[in-house]
């Protein structure tokens, strides 16, 4: 193969032999353009060795490097992602130091006995290759050489192999048993089984048997199914008879199977299933699913791993015959066989003073000549039995590399070495010693630098999450019943669960939202039920002396997993897929200790918590419903604001849609309410009250998602302002992409609700392009959720601190989650947002438990002014100085004045969420935030602020676009850091642009100005929307100032208290 070497063409070609390629054996497999490669077959635990050859193209002229290496790599690539691959497993072996090359050269090379966890695969979507990668380091550009292997992973005989029973009926009409006579199947074996037919009161036509291969990536709700049905068998062609039996015998051997491949990196997943379809004279289909694992059967005179260490856990799940428990969902990784992503492993510095030994060494042997130390260290680096050794001690060829490039500097730079180290050194450059002897030492050092080598196996166990149910003992001590009630949005489910609730002596509402928890708790107190309210920045006792009822309200993050109740409410179960937030509904729903357990959520959820209570021993009962009020999609798009009715919300996925739709609502002479994610929970609650007023002239309401839940808005129309919403994905990464079914029905249920004036609900969108696409998302079903959340625990965390002292908060993080297992039905949360406050606040001296908690804190790390602000709280904390009222009042320039533009109101937000961040703190460390109470009395006032700049958003807006420079984007400029979202599409229907009498010069980039431009205003009109304004703003002048004096005079009545 040849390659450009600078910009003069091909310089040299780079081959790659294997020693033993005229004996090894090849494999076949196809690539994703359906061709098919052959390649060398290895197996798990093989030697790799070979000699590179490098062929100067032109003789005599030379080729300057910086190195060569070759690596042995396993990757996965994601075909949807092919800018980002994974590697499980990556050796380096340096082959030369840098130098330069006039002839043809060959460098032998050996990985020894390479660890291969996984089979080469390539699927639909994900490919898992192995390759020899070679590169030549150049200044400008690299040569680089990949070379293909093709890895099989194979098993004996499996010790535990149980036939497959199962029954399929339709009361009074069909009965129908189906038995395998195994579960378990090698890749070249014959399913065997019989059909049995105990009663047939329906035609049946035809029936087959089909093998399904399933193809599982990604992690958490981004996960993607592909199914394949792989080979299909007629069973038979006609009616049945009663008590007839009809033989299955499906040979494996003649398709192309791989092995069942389960949470492979924790990226994907190949499973296999045999389905039974029976079809009737009506084409009606009947069917039943039935998992089956297959594994590569080994040869006998070839060593192996046993199936029960390939394909299963090492333990067993549950005690269970394979009757009881006929689907496996998830596979445990074997902790021993596991290889640790390395690249997490950050070396720790070595201090260069040695205490009492200095000079010593010197003194007793003579000083080292630095330059045959050099030679003799790198002649160290290549014993290939060095290297050897200490990969059976945990350092493979990456922290090799580091630790001997960190011990090597150590040598050479440090004034004065340990007096046995010295010794050792000296004694092998007078040719006394060997060079072997010199391995004690580097592994010394390779352990001080990487401490983590001497306690994998404890991490392993710390971090082993694979059965999360036993955490919470109080709970399996208790028999739980578990009801499941299950609906679409405005269906009554919530609302008999809370019935329950509040009939019951003692419970607790567990609720995503701080409005919700509120909600409930103001339910429960008027209906004469004690009630007391516990949320991350609130506690709220209804009960004069401070002691707690026997009801609570709370967020999920805050509910108690030790205090016995006769009744809790799980709300919004679905939640528990939630790449972010979805450890704490898996932490509700295994670990409340309740009598019963009442669950609220979308129907995707029913079949996977009934799983779920499975591995826990205890039933669920399933209480569907059906909506309340009917809810309509219309066959019209709404295509200008001058068609809005009274009732009719706007849903926008960007703040800026917000204000730009908002003024042109004011223009067009309607009032309306605006509501997003950002706003203080007061504000909220304002707005939706002035909407929902029948005597408030406000009929319009513009909101985000945030309508979604916690408020009960009076809507009978929903309009999708656009499809598209920015969403965090599994890496962390914010993505634009059109909404899901599930965020589409969540919105839409808003319109039409049983409570409100409106009896039936409507949806449509602004723009007309964007009706076909809602109506088919909406069409869709829901995808059945098959996973939850997790997440490390603060005593977990503290374990690994234990062992691994020096390292930072984020890296215990990430090795947490690299050597984490978890059962198939489970992930890890996403933790981008605590390790980006644990690195913001890493140079700050914490103990452990402290920085924890503040990196568990719910900040907008988006807002620069909150990162800011929790910077300093963590800061003063650590000076041990309490932060008072009259600190913080300093921090966020208290008090403060009504928004003049939309500038100053994101600030009051941030404000806000500031404030919150304390009081959240205050609950975690009261001694060091004592002033909560005056906090959150301005708190309360800085909302009625927000109210007030919030009822005059669009002469905020106006005010912005004055004070902007010409040539600016007055709104982009409010945007918060980050990806941005998609702009405002232009409203269609709306008359062309007039631009006579406004010179081009005048129109600069303000929202007014843009309205001109595409034809929402005319020029005329915005002279004398100005002019009305000016009046406006004298008229409004004197209340500002007024409001503000007030203010004043409160603060500084407050300060004399104090």
């Amino acid at each position: 193969m040849s390659f450009l070497g600078g910009l003069f063409g091909p310089v040299c070609e780079i081959d790659v032999l294997l020693n033993d390629a005229e004996t090894r054996k090849t494999a076949e497999l196809k690539t994703e353009d359906g061709k098919v490669d052959k390649n060398y077959l290895f197996y798990d635990g093989e030697s790799v060795s070979g000699k590179v050859n490098l062929n100067v193209r032109q003789t005599g002229k030379r080729l300057e490097h910086q190195g060569i290496r070759i690596e042995f790599v396993g990757q996965i690539e994601l075909f949807n992602d092919k800018s980002n691959t994974h590697e499980f497993v990556n050796l380096v072996k340096e082959l030369a130091l840098p130098g330069e090359l006039t002839q043809n050269r060959s460098y032998d090379f050996e990985f020894i006995q390479v660890e291969k966890p996984y089979e080469s695969y390539v699927g639909t979507n994900v490919r898992l290759r192995y390759f020899l990668k070679v590169t030549v380091v150049r200044r400008l550009s690299d040569l680089v050489k990949e070379y293909d292997l093709i890895v099989h992973q194979l098993a004996t005989y499996p010790d535990v192999n149980n036939s497959i029973k199962m029954e399929v009926g339709i009361e009074d009409c069909l009965h129908i048993e189906f038995e395998y006579n195994k579960s378990k199947y090698h890749l070249k074996d014959v399913i065997v089984g019989k059909i049995y037919f105990l009663l047939v009161r329906i035609k049946i036509q035809h029936m087959e048997l089909q093998l399904i291969k399933k193809e599982m990536t990604g992690i958490g709700p981004s996960t993607t199914t592909e199914t394949d049905t792989v080979a299909k068998y007629e069973i038979m062609d006609g009616a049945p008879v009663k008590g007839e039996s009809i033989p299955i015998r499906l040979f494996l051997a003649g398709y192309d199977l791989t092995a069942t491949m389960r949470d492979v990196n924790k990226k994907f997943s190949v499973r296999y299933f045999l389905n039974l379809v029976l079809v009737d004279e009506e084409d009606r289909r009947y069917f039943k699913q039935q998992e089956v694992v297959l594994w590569r059967k080994a040869p006998e005179k070839i060593k192996k791993r046993n199936f029960h260490q390939r394909y299963e856990s090492p333990e067993p799940r549950l005690t269970l015959t394979a009757e009881q428990q006929p689907e496996i969902r998830g596979v445990y990784s074997n902790s021993s066989s596991r290889s640790p992503d390395t690249s997490l492993f950050v070396p720790l510095s070595i201090k260069s003073d040695v205490g009492g030994d200095w000079a010593v060494g010197a003194e007793l042997t003579q000083p080292l000549d630095k330059s045959e130390l050099l030679k003799m260290l790198n002649k160290f680096y290549k014993r290939k039995e060095m290297q050897k050794i200490a990969a059976d001690q945990g350092l493979d060829a990456r922290l090799f590399h580091q630790a001997f490039i960190s011990f090597r500097k150590y040598v050479l730079e440090i004034s004065t070495l340990s007096a046995d180290l010295h010794i050792i050194l000296n004694d092998i450059c007078c040719g006394a010693g060997h060079i072997d002897d010199l391995y004690p030492y580097f592994m010394r050092h390779a352990k001080q630098i990487f401490p983590m080598l001497d306690c994998m196996e404890d991490l392993r166990k710390i971090s082993d999450l694979r059965v999360p149910a036993n955490w919470y003992p109080d709970a399996r001590a208790i028999q739980r019943k578990v009801i499941f009630h299950a609906g679409p949005t405005n269906s009554g489910k919530t609302h008999h669960a809370i019935q329950r609730y509040l009939a019951a002596k003692s419970g607790v509402y567990c609720g995503p939202l701080k409005l919700l928890a509120h909600e409930i708790f103001e339910k429960s107190n008027t209906a004469g039920v004690p009630c007391d309210l516990v949320t991350g920045e609130e506690r709220t006792f209804v009960d004069a002396e401070g002691r707690q009822a026997e009801h609570v309200a709370c967020t999920i993050e805050m509910c108690s997993v030790t205090t016995p109740y006769e009744v809790a409410v799980i709300d919004e179960i679905q939640m528990i897929r939630d790449i972010s937030r979805g450890w704490a509904w898996t932490r509700a729903l295994l670990g409340l200790c309740a009598e019963e357990i009442h669950v609220c959520g979308e129907p995707a959820a029913i079949n996977f918590v009934t799983e779920l209570m499975y591995t826990t021993g205890e039933e669920v009962e399933v209480r569907n419903y059906k909506r309340l009020t009917p809810l309509s999609i219309l066959d019209r798009a709404v295509e200008s604001l001058d068609n809005l009715r009274p009732g009719d919300c706007i849903v926008c996925f960007s703040k800026n849609d917000i204000y730009s739709i908002s003024r042109q609502i004011e223009i067009r002479g309607l009032e309306c309410a605006v509501i997003y994610g950002s706003l203080p929970p007061g504000t909220k609650l304002s707005q939706a009250k002035k909407f929902n007023d029948p005597e408030d002239p406000c009929k319009i309401l513009v909101a985000t998602d945030a309508i979604g839940m916690g408020l009960n808005l009076s809507i009978k129309r929903i309009i999708f302002n656009s499809l598209v919403k920015p969403n965090i994905n599994e890496k962390g990464e914010k993505e634009m992409d059109t909404i899901s079914t599930s965020q589409a029905l969540q919105i839409a249920g808003r319109a039409g609700r049983f409570s409100s004036i409106f009896k039936e609900g409507e949806v449509t969108t602004m723009h007309r392009d964007d009706l076909p696409i809602l109506k088919e998302i909406l069409s869709r079903s829901v995808h059945a959720i098959e996973i939850a959340g997790l997440h490390p625990t603060a005593e977990q965390i503290e374990m690994f601190a234990y062992h691994l002292p020096d390292a930072t908060l984020s890296n215990l993080i990430d090795i947490f989650v690299s050597l984490s297992q978890v059962d198939g039905m489970y992930f890890v949360c996403n933790i981008d947002d605590f390790k980006f406050l644990a690195d913001m606040i890493q140079h700050i001296p914490l103990n452990l438990r402290s920085r924890y908690v503040f990196c568990t804190a719910p900040i907008n790390k988006k807002q620069p002014f909150v990162c800011t602000s929790f910077l300093k709280f963590a800061r003063q904390f650590s000076r041990d100085e309490p932060l008072t009222f009259d600190w913080v009042c300093r921090l966020v320039s208290w008090p403060l004045v009504p928004p003049k533009n939309i500038k100053d109101l994101v600030h009051l937000e941030a404000v806000h969420d500031v404030l919150d961040l304390y009081l959240w703190l205050s609950y975690r460390f009261m001694d060091m935030f004592p002033d909560a109470n005056h906090v959150r009395e301005i708190q309360q006032e800085l909302d009625s602020i927000i109210q007030l700049g919030v009822r005059n958003i669009t002469r905020l807006i106006r005010a912005t676009e004055t004070s902007a420079p010409p040539g600016t984007d007055t709104l982009s400029n409010q945007r918060r850091p980050g990806p941005s979202p998609v702009s405002p599409r232009r409203v269609r229907g709306a008359p062309k642009a007039q631009h006579s009498g406004v010179e081009a010069g005048q129109l600069d980039q303000s929202l007014g100005s843009r309205l001109v431009q595409e034809g929402l205003l005319t020029p005329h009109l915005l002279r004398q929307l100005q002019k009305e304004w000016s009046k406006e703003h004298r008229r409004e002048e004197g209340g500002v100032k007024l409001l503000a004096a007030t203010l004043n005079n409160k603060m500084k009545g407050k300060k004399r208290q104090k």
